[in-house]
C-alpha cells in the first residue's frame, strides 16, 4: 500500500497524543466532579470502541484463510502458554504497581512475586520456543529488525509514560497547580505532536532511512530530557509547557519509523503476533518507567533532604530563629525539585544509550517503506 506510512502516522496519533489529552481531561473531571470519573469514563469509551470494531473492522481474507488452515491441521491451543503469560506478566505488573508502596524487595510479598514472575516468564520463553502455535511468538525475536524495534518501543513507552506522569505530579506537588492546570501543561506538547505526525509519515516514506530517523529522534529526546534538568521552582506555566514540547516533538519521528521497519523479515501470517509483541513492549516499558521513576523520586527526595538538612540551622537565610515547619517546607521543596531533575537526567541518558541500537536496524530500499 503506497500510503502505509501515512496510515501508521494516523494510527500513531492516538498513541502519542492520548497521554496529553488524558491528564487534561482527568484533571477537569477531578476538579469538577470526582477522581472516580477518571475510571468510569472508560466504560462508555469501551462500549463505543467495541461497537465500532463490530461494525467496521473486517478481517482480511488471508487471516481467515490462515485460521481455517490452523483449525484443519488440528494444531493444539497453547493453553499452557496462555497460563504462563497471565502468571508471569500478572505478577510483574503487581510488582511494578506495589514495589515502592511495599518497600521493594525487603517485602516478602514483593520477593515472592519477583520469583514467580521470573520463573513464569523464563518458562514461557522456553515453552513458546518449540510450541507449534505459540500464544506469544517469541521466535520472532530471531529477526534483528524486530528485536531492535521491540527494544526501542520499550524505551518509547518507558520515556513517554513516565514523563507524562512526572510533569503534572511536579506541577501539583511543588508548583501548587490544581489538577486541571497540571494536566494542561501537557496539552501544547500534544498539539505539536499532532502537527508533526503527518510530516513524520511523509519523511519516513520518501526521504530518510528509518534507522537514521530513529537514532536522531532518540538522541533529540535524550538531549531534551537532560536540558529539562535545569528547571527550578520559579518556572511558570508556559515554560513547563515548552519543556513538554521539547520532550515529545521527537516522538513522531521515532514511532512511525519503528512501525515501518519492525516488520522487515516478518512473514505475512506472523504480523498479528508481531503487532501483539510490539504493543506489549510499549505497554511494559510504560509500566516499568512509572514504577522506576516513582521509586527513584522517593529515594532521591530522601537523599537530597538528608544532604540539605545537614547544612541548615534555624538561622539560615533568616537572621533570626525561624519556625521548624518553614525550614522543613523549604528543604522539602528543594529536595523535591532536585529529585525530579535527577530523573530527567537519568531518562535522558536512557534515550542516548538506546540511540546507537537504532543503527543496527536494516537499511530499507527506496520505496520499501511506502509499499510495506
Amino acid at each position: 500500500m503506497p500510503q502505509s506510512a501515512q496510515a501508521c502516522a494516523l494510527y500513531g496519533l492516538r498513541v502519542v497524543t492520548a497521554p496529553a489529552v488524558g491528564p487534561t481531561l482527568s484533571g477537569w473531571l477531578t476538579d469538577v466532579y470526582s477522581w472516580h470519573w477518571c475510571i468510569l469514563i472508560n466504560v462508555p469509551a469501551g462500549i463505543r470502541s467495541f461497537t465500532l470494531v463490530e461494525l467496521f473492522v473486517v478481517e482480511p481474507e488471508a487471516l481467515r484463510r490462515d485460521r481455517r488452515r490452523i483449525l484443519r491441521s488440528g494444531a493444539p491451543v497453547d493453553y499452557i502458554g496462555l497460563i504462563l503469560v497471565v502468571i508471569g506478566f500478572g505478577a510483574l505488573q503487581i510488582i511494578l504497581d506495589r514495589y515502592e508502596r511495599d518497600d521493594g524487595f525487603s517485602s516478602s510479598f514483593i520477593t515472592g512475586l519477583g520469583l514467580t514472575a521470573g520463573l513464569g516468564l523464563l518458562t514461557l520463553i522456553l515453552w513458546e520456543m518449540w510450541h507449534p502455535q505459540p500464544a506469544m511468538n517469541v521466535r520472532l525475536m530471531r529477526s534483528r529488525a524486530f528485536a531492535v524495534s521491540c527494544l526501542v518501543m520499550f524505551g518509547f513507552g518507558f520515556m513517554i509514560v513516565s514523563t507524562t506522569q512526572l510533569l503534572p505530579q511536579l506541577s501539583q506537588t511543588l508548583l501548587g497547580y490544581n489538577a486541571l492546570v497540571a494536566g494542561m501543561t501537557l496539552g501544547a506538547g500534544g498539539v505539536v505532536t499532532l502537527l508533526l505526525m503527518p510530516l513524520s509519515g511523509f519523511v519516513t516514506s520518501r526521504f530518510i532511512q528509518p534507522r537514521w530517523l530513529i537514532a536522531i529522534a532518540l538522541g533529540g529526546t535524550g538531549l531534551s530530557l537532560m536540558s529539562s534538568a535545569r528547571l527550578d521552582l520559579d518556572i511558570d506555566f508556559w515554560s513547563m509547557s515548552m519543556i513538554r514540547i521539547t520532550q515529545v516533538m521527537w516522538l513522531p519521528f521515532l514511532f512511525i519509523p519503528v512501525s515501518a521497519v519492525s516488520y522487515v523479515g516478518v512473514l505475512g501470517h506472523q504480523t498479528n503476533d508481531a503487532s501483539a509483541l510490539i504493543n506489549l513492549m510499549r505497554n511494559l516499558g510504560g509500566s516499568v518507567g512509572v514504577s522506576f521513576t516513582t521509586t527513584m523520586l522517593q529515594e532521591r527526595t530522601q537523599f537530597h533532604h538528608e544532604r540539605l538538612a545537614e547544612h541548615i540551622t534555624a538561622y539560615n537565610g533568616y537572621g533570626w530563629p525561624a519556625p521548624l515547619g518553614t525550614i522543613d517546607a523549604a528543604i522539602q521543596g528543594q529536595a523535591g525539585i532536585m529529585s525530579y531533575l535527577d530523573i530527567f537526567w537519568t531518562l535522558g541518558l536512557v534515550a542516548l544509550f538506546l540511540a546507537p541500537f537504532a543503527l543496527l536496524l536494516p537499511a530499507m530500499p527506496r520505496g520499501a517503506v511506502s509499499s510495506h
